[in-house]
């Protein structure tokens, strides 16, 4: 698609708000706030009620999933109409084709005082439908609980490929699939820069290996993270982006290490004969989170980011691996191995309620967190072949991503701009 082209589909034309913009209608305070309910009317439209039924459909989707509003039903709901099942919220819109484009206007009135709390008008082109589908449900749940959606966002995974394994791209509901690497080669372990522009990932390409590479998302260009010798994997930018942290394997031991953003000033955080490995950051940058078998098996430690002040946190299981630091800075997601294989488990960052989400059926594992932390995104094989599913960070609204077989090890990517 020509760049150009890709940054004007989606122009933001005209926004009236009829109160502030911290104005918001719930505040999300956490993953256990009530849910809004909103009915979405029938878009209006003056010559393309398909588009006009399809972006309403996308849009339903994103909101029911956002684990934020309920959409009641309301198909022949209109502004105005009290006979639809307790909405708070009445979402309307319309669909103006003109030419190659089409504009869309939406807002939000609430519904008991008839008091309108929003309105935005863009305008696109038909093949951008489900980017501005998710632009305008992002901005929805922003006006209505104060924080962004996740449809903005996009996952990153691991893709079987005759031999190999290929990074891939999705939307965060599994839509416009497309593949990154295709050095046919076996590349693992996603991560994503701070600023969703980059990736880096453990790959067997430049031979040996695995070794740390970088790919940017602009241009499509693989290079070398780091000219060091060693075994590398499990990388994670910081949440400021100015360092990376990741394992180095030498001599058969697994230690982690940290780096500066360009891959510079390598500093050893930990020191020790067992395997170190699996860190990820706290959201303030201050700790790491990682997984050890120290004490005799793998369980999920702490550390300060300088490496020092090592505590345990996980005694519930035998074996705990892969933690993931939620967004929130509340909870530690990782894996526990039970007799059907890995299930993914909740603990907070006190060492307290410990809560596993899955059903010990089949195997769950990669989990990484939506950048809100209200989702969750890992790996499973509960339906036979290795898929990539998402779900609320409860467990609930367990949605299944991929449907190809061999997908696995996903990360989710911080909020993007409308375009991308």
């Amino acid at each position: 698609m020509n760049k150009v082209l890709a940054r004007l589909y989606l122009i933001f034309l005209v926004t009236v708000t009829a109160s502030g913009q911290t104005d918001v209608f719930l505040k999300i305070q956490s993953s256990e706030t009530r849910k809004i309910n909103v009915a979405v009317a029938d878009f209006s439209t003056n010559q393309n009620p398909q588009m006009a039924a399809d972006l309403r459909k996308i849009i339903i989707d994103n909101l029911n999933y956002s684990g934020y509003l309920a959409v009641v039903d309301s198909a022949s709901a209109a502004e105005g109409d009290l006979f639809i099942r307790d909405p708070e919220i009445l979402i309307s819109g319309n669909v103006n084709h003109k030419s190659s484009r089409f504009s869309f206007e939406f807002s939000l009135t609430e519904v008991a005082t008839g008091r309108k709390l929003m309105s935005k008008s863009f305008r696109s082109y038909p093949f951008a439908l489900r980017v501005l589908a998710h632009t305008v449900s992002d901005e929805i749940v922003h006006r209505l609980c104060g924080d962004y959606g996740i449809a903005c966002t996009k996952i990153v995974f691991v893709s079987e490929q005759r031999g190999s394994k290929e990074l891939a791209l999705m939307d965060y509901d599994g839509q416009r699939l497309t593949p990154l690497t295709r050095n046919r080669s076996i590349n693992l372990l996603p991560s994503w820069s701070d600023d969703s522009q980059s990736l880096l990932f453990a790959t067997y390409a430049f031979g040996g290996g695995p070794l740390l590479a970088s790919y940017t998302l602009k241009d499509r260009q693989i290079s070398r993270f780091i000219e060091q010798a060693g075994t590398f994997t499990s990388s994670e930018y910081s949440p400021d982006g100015k360092k990376v942290t990741f394992v180095i394997t030498r001599d058969g031991n697994a230690d982690i290490y940290v780096a500066d953003r360009s891959g510079q000033n390598l500093q050893r955080l930990t020191n020790h004969p067992a395997i170190d490995t699996g860190p990820s950051w706290s959201p303030n940058g201050r700790e790491i989170v990682f997984s050890s078998n120290r004490s005799g098996s793998p369980q999920i430690y702490i550390m300060d980011a300088e490496g020092g002040n090592v505590r345990r946190l996980t005694y519930g299981y035998k074996y705990n691996s892969s933690p993931k630091w939620s967004p929130k800075g509340d909870q530690i997601a990782f894996v526990t191995l039970q007799s059907s294989g890995f299930q993914l488990c909740l603990i907070d960052i006190s060492g307290e309620n410990l809560v596993c989400l899955t059903d010990n059926k089949a195997s769950y594992e990669s989990p990484a967190w939506s950048p809100g932390g209200s989702h969750l995104v890992f790996t499973s094989n509960r339906n036979g072949s290795w898929e990539i599913y998402s779900s609320l960070r409860d467990g609930s609204l367990l949605r299944q991503l991929t449907f190809t077989g061999g997908n696995t090890g996903p990360n989710w990517s911080p909020r993007m701009k409308p375009f991308n």
